[in-house]
């Protein structure tokens, strides 16, 4: 790979870089702002720079220098080089900043490179179309195309003729703008013109433009007005560099997606301004940017969306452990473990940080955020992990909470460390906790504690999380077995005989995998499978003759890994389990996992406890230690 920059050329194998520079002994570059670059048919790399043109050996690194001379009509029109293409016959056409163009062939009876000059003449119609060349590309058909300061111009090579091509301002199927900046050709043979005025599409047999336009009520349309770089990836879909960002254009030509920027990680673009594009055979999109450095990602790699803290970015996540995730219409809720509560704005894409404060004591109880969910009458009802339980009074500003903390009064929560919330659509909150299981009557402010008695044998307390199925049961994951209770009685005396406990049977296939769950989900059959930590999972499906019948699956069956902190289920009804390495997707019907790592997009390999949601959108949601990542499962 070779990179030009404002410092030099650099040539990268992959392991080292080996730099170019004007200061080089032995005849370095002519320059150090490089400003284009192309390799010939022979290998040869040529380096267009801010005064005069290099072209570099490929056998031995020796730099061969052109300049502009005055008295010397086979030398360059000018010493500022704009454009340069390396076309299929073997010449290379050099755009200059304010001379035209010149084509350099070598001439194998005179032994020396021969220069013809093209520029713009008022006085010829079939000239350029002005002289400050920006960009050049031989179509498959062989014409050649050049972008100007002054408009578009098709070049028969053999002739020299050009047909031009220019804006008007009564006709919206012309071009955009005269300053046309990138021209790409793409695998169908249809040519895209960035401009200073929007990406263009030509349309070879009307001879017309297709204008794509910045618009700030459409998400979906291109980023920025200015389009500096254009290319393709290996499925074709159209990459477009802008100085607001890189855009994909989705198929059908309907709307762009716009790829993230984040200075201070490795899942975003390091930069919004784009230089540069380049796709290889391998399937890498190589990103250069206006000081920002090289960016690369794979094509292949999976659409994972992610949010993440950034020091330099207020608007961003508060901390970048996650430990809890809630979706509603207008709002994503995010929980973390150290940096408080976060509300994501979907409509306009804000970030609100509510943090504890000492010196406010309606601010949220603790920064650890453990659990959220929403009750039938619209509150939003936050766990912490050592704050208690807090309920969200006013979304303004820090927030105003109302808390529910342990004390030495028997109806007050079990504990201050809350591992889970269910808002039971009867109007009761039941709460999980470290030592117990709590339902909460809002309007009576009482927590009733559920199966805490001495001497039970289905006695609850380490509470990891909480399920109600469809049928209207709850299950209950602890650290040392599965509960299973009817909703029913939950608001009446429940007694230890109205409980079903499930555990681990050493010997026993038909048993649970293992004791400590962490994490629950209710398939489309009505089955419950049952995330633990370090046993892999378990499906339990209740028979026609009221018995249950126990499956497990763990890394042996190709699950990436037995910790399973959270299990989602799509519109298709795969299960997606977060765990300890990887994202792993559950195909019920075939029975085969599917695993997802770092190098297919996650934040990290490394989930968090209990952190995931199902959006109202279908997109599902998993937080890990470095982010939350979003995804929709129809696209991976």
């Amino acid at each position: 790979m070779w990179f030009g920059t404002w410092n030099g050329l650099d040539r990268y194998d992959g392991y080292n870089f080996l730099a170019f520079k004007s200061e080089n002994q032995n005849g370095g570059l002519s320059n150090n702002f490089i400003y284009s670059i192309c390799e010939d048919k022979n290998g040869n790399i040529w380096a267009g720079t801010k005064n005069g043109l290099n072209r570099i050996d490929h056998q031995t690194n020796s730099i061969t220098t052109f300049f502009h001379d005055g008295n010397d009509l086979n030398s360059l029109s000018g010493n500022i080089i704009n454009a340069l293409y390396c076309d299929r016959q073997g010449s290379i056409w050099v755009g200059t900043s304010t001379n035209g163009m010149d084509k350099i062939s070598y001439d194998l009876s005179a032994k020396k490179y021969v220069i013809t000059h093209y520029n713009y003449k008022k006085s010829d119609p079939g000239s350029l179309p002005g002289n400050e060349i920006n960009s050049i590309l031989q179509d498959k058909i062989g014409f050649l195309w050049v972008g100007t300061n002054s408009g578009l111009g098709r070049m028969d090579i053999t002739s020299g003729r050009s047909s031009i091509f220019r804006t008007n301002a009564v006709l919206n199927n012309s071009l955009s703008s005269n300053g046309v900046l990138s021209i790409f050709e793409d695998k169908e043979g249809a040519i895209w013109l960035g401009t200073s005025n929007g990406l263009n599409k030509y349309n070879a047999l009307t001879g017309d433009f297709t204008r794509f336009l910045p618009d700030p009520d459409n998400p979906g349309s291109i980023s920025h007005l200015t389009v500096k770089a254009i290319s393709e990836d290996m499925d074709g879909h159209l990459l477009v560099g802008t100085l607001g960002g890189l855009d994909r254009l989705n198929s059908g030509n309907v709307s762009f997606y716009h790829f993230p920027v984040s200075q201070n990680d490795n899942y975003g673009l390091n930069n919004e301004f784009i230089n540069a594009l380049f796709a290889d055979r391998q399937g890498n999109i190589w990103i250069g940017t206006d000081k920002g450095g090289i960016s690369k990602y794979n094509s292949k790699q999976k659409e994972f969306g992610y949010f993440a803290s950034s020091r330099s970015n207020s608007n961003s996540l508060s901390s970048n452990t996650i430990n809890s995730v809630y979706d509603e219409p207008s709002n994503l809720w995010i929980g973390t473990a150290g940096g408080g509560l976060n509300r994501y704005n979907k409509s306009d894409r804000t970030f609100n940080h509510y943090r504890n404060s000492t010196h406010d004591q309606n601010s949220i109880s603790s920064n650890f955020i453990s659990a959220i969910c929403k009750d039938p009458a619209g509150d939003i009802w936050v766990g912490t992990w050592g704050g208690g339980l807090n309920r969200l009074l006013a979304q303004n500003g820090t927030g105003i909470f109302s808390h529910y903390r342990e004390n030495a009064r028997e109806n007050s929560i079990t504990s201050d460390f809350v591992s889970s919330v269910w808002a039971d659509p009867n109007g009761y909150l039941l709460i999980g906790t470290l030592t117990g299981l709590d339902l909460f009557h809002q309007d009576q402010r009482l927590f009733r504690h559920i199966a805490n008695q001495l001497g039970w044998k289905n006695r609850i307390s380490e509470v990891g999380c909480i399920l109600r199925d469809s049928k209207g049961f709850y299950w209950i994951g602890t650290r040392l077995g599965l509960y299973r209770v009817s909703s029913d009685l939950l608001e009446g005396e429940v007694r230890d005989n109205d409980i079903l406990r499930f555990t681990n049977i050493i010997g026993e296939a038909n048993s649970l995998s293992g004791d400590y769950v962490i994490s629950l989900c209710e398939d489309n059959q009505g089955d419950i499978w049952v995330g633990t930590y370090g046993s892999g999972i378990s499906q339990i499906h209740l028979t026609d003759k009221g018995t249950f019948k126990f499956t497990g699956y763990n890394q042996n069956n190709g699950l990436c890994n037995n910790v399973v902190y959270a299990i989602q289920k799509d519109r298709n009804n795969n299960l997606w389990l977060s765990t300890d390495n990887g994202l792993s997707r559950f195909d019920l019907q075939n029975r085969q996992f599917k695993n997802f790592y770092t190098s297919d997009g996650l934040q990290s390999n490394q989930f968090y406890w209990a952190a995931s949601c199902s959006g109202n959108d279908g997109r599902l949601y998993f937080g890990g230690m470095e982010g939350l990542n979003y995804f929709d499962p129809d696209k991976i």
